[in-house]
This record gives structure tokens, sequence and C-alpha cells, in this order.
């Protein structure tokens, strides 16, 4: 029996403390994404921040006392994170003792707001529709971060710079959000104004915080919205503010090339950038963010419910046939006009079609009082109806049907056939073009020799 027991523990204490040392390390990153998320925000809590940073320590220095020496590679990750949780906090005590004093120098404490406003929650790569080669290469790519010490590059870095460009309103910010649901990322979405000037110097400030910020917050994606607005090609006449942000920007992009930093820039006019910028940007990286452009599925899918997999078929009012005809009918207008849809078109869609039953419950100008409870509804009879507008009553005074809540056929038609596209097809092949002569080239791995 003793044996057995000996050959019990044997078996299942190797298992049983790896299983505690996984728990340590899952409390601290928990600890350490709270106490990030209260230092990282337009309106920090420091001492919240403070306090979840000191328990992450702790649970970090009691997993890294756990790790079996030969399990090298588990040291140096808690060595790692050891680290930011305690940069963190000393960034969080700083802060807090500038905030507390009215003398100290407030910049340090606006700044780190205004880019703490940048950090914003990832999106799931199913809210990405259609493209779905672009779409693998991108979540490969973003994978490498994980693998990286798999496929050491004898020359140089995995790719962490990519371009997207094509018309407005196709789903660059969106695929771009979708890049940082990788496990442990952070997204920073810096809009294209955030470098706007009040006084010399402050826009490269802005951009020195915000790689700073992805540095300390890594592995993450920095996704700069509009670039065209800051990074044009140079003219003889350019002002010195404009020169200094882009040299500025140019050397923050090479500052975090040796970082777990990932960047996404876009734009709607890609010929227009500066090329010192085009040249950090590997054209395997540039990608083309297009419209559905025909494709049933795509249109089909943007034009759905976000949940709808999950409607319960009683609930479904829209069968997949009518889904079908839906696309065909957008299709066929898109073909009859001079434009094409975007992604944000058809999605503008799928709201007008969701609220059009609400409006026109809105629109009920005649009422009728439920003798049940009291509750007024529109009045479908000629009389005893009561004139009055949807404002005039409190929530509680109205009775609102399901049907009213229900989306149909009809309201679809309704919305495609008032729709209005919004990309020039002139506009469409100046960024095909420009995919063909500087974008990324798919790449047909079967024809690649292995040696």
């Amino acid at each position: 029996m003793a044996i057995t027991f000996k050959l019990l523990i044997a078996f299942y204490l190797p298992a049983i403390l790896g299983s505690e040392r996984f728990l340590l390390e899952e409390v601290g990153d928990a600890r350490l994404k709270k106490a990030e998320g209260a230092l990282y925000t337009s309106n920090p809590d420091f001492d919240k921040a403070e306090e979840k940073y000191k328990e992450a320590i702790k649970a970090y220095f009691k997993w890294f006392d756990n790790i079996d020496i030969r399990h090298d590679r588990d040291a140096q990750r808690a060595k790692i994170k050891i680290t930011r949780a305690s940069d963190g906090l000393k960034k969080a005590t700083k802060l807090k003792n500038v905030k507390k004093d009215k003398n100290d120098n407030k910049e340090l404490l606006l700044l780190h707001q205004n880019v703490g406003s940048m950090v914003h929650a990832a999106e799931k790569w199913d809210t990405v529709k259609g493209m779905a080669e672009k779409k693998k290469a991108l979540r490969d790519a973003i994978s490498m971060y994980s693998h990286k010490d798999n496929f050491k590059l004898e020359d140089g870095e995995y790719m962490k710079n990519f371009f997207f460009f094509g018309p407005p309103g196709t789903g660059k910010t969106t695929v771009a959000r979708a890049m940082a649901s990788a496990k442990d990322f952070t997204f920073l979405n810096v809009p294209p104004g955030a470098f706007a000037q009040k006084y010399k110097g402050e826009g490269e400030k802005v951009l020195n915080e915000i790689f700073k910020t992805a540095k300390d917050l890594a592995p993450s994606v920095i996704f700069f919205d509009e670039i065209d607005s800051m990074i044009r090609e140079r003219k003889e006449d350019e002002k010195e503010d404009s020169r200094t942000i882009k040299n500025t920007f140019l050397t923050g992009l090479d500052s975090v090339l040796k970082h777990d930093v990932f960047i996404v820039a876009a734009t709607n006019m890609p010929a227009q950038l500066d090329s010192a910028f085009q040249r950090r940007f590997p054209q395997h990286g540039r990608f083309l963010i297009g419209p559905p452009d025909g494709d049933k599925d795509t249109i089909m899918s943007l034009l759905k419910p976000k949940d709808w997999e999950n409607f319960r078929p009683e609930d479904r009012k829209i069968t997949d046939v009518q889904w079908e005809d839906l696309a065909e009918q957008l299709i066929k207008k898109e073909k009859a006009g001079k434009f094409m849809y975007s992604n944000q078109d058809i999605t503008n869609i799928k709201e007008v079609a969701s609220s059009l039953s609400i409006q026109k419950f809105q629109s009920t100008t005649d009422w009728l009082q439920r003798r049940e409870d009291n509750k007024w509804e529109p009045c479908k009879a000629r009389s005893n109806c009561v004139q009055k507008s949807f404002a005039d009553f409190r929530s509680d005074e109205i009775y609102v049907s399901e049907d009213v809540k229900k989306v149909y056929f009809s309201h679809y038609e309704w919305a495609i056939d008032h729709s209005k596209p919004s990309i020039k097809p002139d506009d469409w092949q100046k960024h095909k073009e420009f995919e063909k002569n500087h974008g990324r080239q798919e790449i047909d791995f079967r024809k690649i020799p292995d040696n």
C-alpha cells in the first residue's frame, strides 16, 4: 500500500505543482489587467492601480518561487511580468503624486490621460466579414508573437508593420481591433486629430507617449487612423511643425521595432503618403481593405443581426432564401447605379431596417388606453382615439408589443430601396491599381519549394 501511495505521489505531484504555478500566473495576469485598466484611461484611478499592481507582483513572485529550475523559459516569463508590474506601480505612484501636488507639473498627468483614453477594447475576428484570405494572413502574422521563440530570424524581425488602404467605411478599424484580440494584447486607437498642437512641441510629446505606452503594455497594436492627415508626401514649402511630427513618427516606428508592438496605419489616400513612411511598411504588409464588391455571402453576413445564429427558430422572421434575395437586390441596385456599397453602407441598411417598426410606433398620433393595465397603445379603431405625441408619455405609460421589436423582410426591402451607396467606382479602381503596383500579392505556397 505504501509503495502504491509513493508511486501515486511521484506520478501526480508534478502535475499538481504545475497546476499551482499556472493558477498563480493566471491570478497575476488578472490583477495586472485590472491595474492597467485603472491606470490607462481618460479618468485613471491611481489608488486602485497601485493596489492591483501590488497584488500582481505578489502573485508573480509566488509563481516565480514555485518554478522548477528546469523550466527556464517560465522563469524568464515571470521576470518579464514582474518587471512590467513593477514599472506600472512606479508610474501609478508618480502620477498619483503629481495629481496631489497642485504646484507640480500637470502636463505629465494630462499627457497620460490623453493617451490613456486611446486604450480600447479589441474586437473578435468574427466581426470582420468576408476577406477570408487576408484575415488568415493577418491572424498568422499576429500569432507569430506567441511563436517567436520557435522562429528566430537570422536577419531582421518578423512582420509587425501593417498598412491598410481602401475607400472609407470598409472596416479598416474593425480589422485592426480584431488583430488585438490575441491573448494579452492591448489596443491603442489613435484618432486623426491626436497631434493637433495648441503650442509648439505638443504633437511630438503625444506621439512619444503613445509609443512609450505601447511598449509598456506590449504586446500591443497601435492603430493610426487616417494617417494621411499626418504623413503626406514632403514638400519644399512644408511647415517646420509638420516636418517635425513626421520625423518623430518615423523615429517612433523605429524605436518599437525590437519590442512586441504591432503598427497598423490606415488611409483612404495611399498615393499621397510620404515615401519614407511607405518604406517602413513592407509590401507583404500592405493590405487593401475593400467593400464586398458583389460577394453575396459577405453582404448577407453584414445584413444579418449580430447574434442571428443564436436566434430561436420562432424569432427568425426572415428565411435563408429571403436573405439571399436581399443580397441580390442590393447587388442589382449597385450594378444599376454609379456607386458601390461599403461595409458601413450595408450596416446602415441593417440599422434602418431594424428601427423602422420602432419609428413607426413613435410616429403614432392616435392612442387608445387599455382597460387591463391603463397603458396606452396605438389606436387601430376609428373611435375612442386620443390624439397625443409619443414624447408626451412616460416609459411606464405605454404598452409595447413584441411585434414592434421584430424586423421583417419588408423592412429590409424598404431600407435597401431608400439607401444610397457611397463608393465611386473610379475611386475603388484607384485602390485596386495601388494594390497591383504597391500592395500585398497573395502567395500560392504550394509553388514554393521546400529547399
